[in-house]
């Protein structure tokens, strides 16, 4: 390669290494938005839901229980209007999670049994004490409301695991893309140095053979003089 062929590779070179920097950042960039997303429109949202839930879930059990209590059957309007709220929060987690339906599901169909059984039993205490013909109606609620809760622990416990997974990948995602900066910095800093290096071998070169011939003439070796000439004439750069 010549002198100027070496000279004007430099600013390609220059190019081509912010290029390259510029392309690694651009695909680490789009994957870290994604991870973004997926924790902020995604799993954020479906840990805050099924809190919501599980929530919900012991506001209408305590409801119950306060009806019972005042004998008082108008607060079950307000258990209907949380039962409303639970129904909406499940539909929306189907729509967030469809990966999850199965269970969803599940949760639902467990809170409708326990919800009806446990509002119709709530207005029969409350219209008449609790006589041993409804224990087996109390232990089946008992029953249904613990397997409500434990569907809805495992739902929470998987979503959690979910926003824990993302929050991983995100951390692996940034090591890898500094990592890769690195190489690629690395890289184009090392081809850099090998066209320096060759440059300066280039100029090098003819300050030697300059030298040489100089150092002939002044000892009167004409020979020598014409033997550097016809060299540099031959040389390819």
């Amino acid at each position: 390669m010549r002198f100027t062929h070496k000279i004007m590779s430099m600013p390609l070179l220059a190019a081509m290494a912010f290029v390259v920097i510029y392309g690694i950042s651009y695909i680490q960039a789009e994957q870290n938005a994604r991870l973004a997303d997926r924790i902020e429109l995604k799993a954020f949202p479906a840990v805050r839901l099924s809190n919501e839930l599980a929530t919900l879930t012991l506001q209408i059990q305590h409801v119950f229980q306060t009806s019972i209590v005042l004998q008082d059957a108008d607060m079950l309007f307000e258990a209907d209007e949380m039962r409303l709220r639970q129904v909406s929060l499940q539909d929306s987690l189907r729509v967030l999670l469809p990966e999850h339906s199965a269970l969803l599901l599940e949760t639902n169909r467990a809170f409708e049994s326990y919800y009806d059984l446990a509002r119709a039993l709530t207005l029969q205490l409350i219209a008449s004490e609790l006589n041993e013909a409804q224990f087996p109606k109390v232990e089946d609620m008992n029953r249904r409301y613990e397997n409500l809760t434990a569907l809805q622990r495992e739902l929470g416990q998987r979503l959690a695991g979910g926003m824990n997974a993302a929050f991983h990948d995100a951390r692996s995602s940034r090591a890898k893309s500094q990592s890769h900066m690195r190489l690629a910095i690395v890289f184009c800093l090392g081809m850099l140095f090998m066209i320096t290096v060759g440059l300066i071998s280039s100029v090098l070169r003819p300050l030697r053979r300059i030298s040489a011939v100089t150092e002939s003439i002044a000892h009167g070796k004409l020979d020598a003089v014409f033997d550097y000439r016809s060299r540099m004439n031959s040389a390819p750069g």
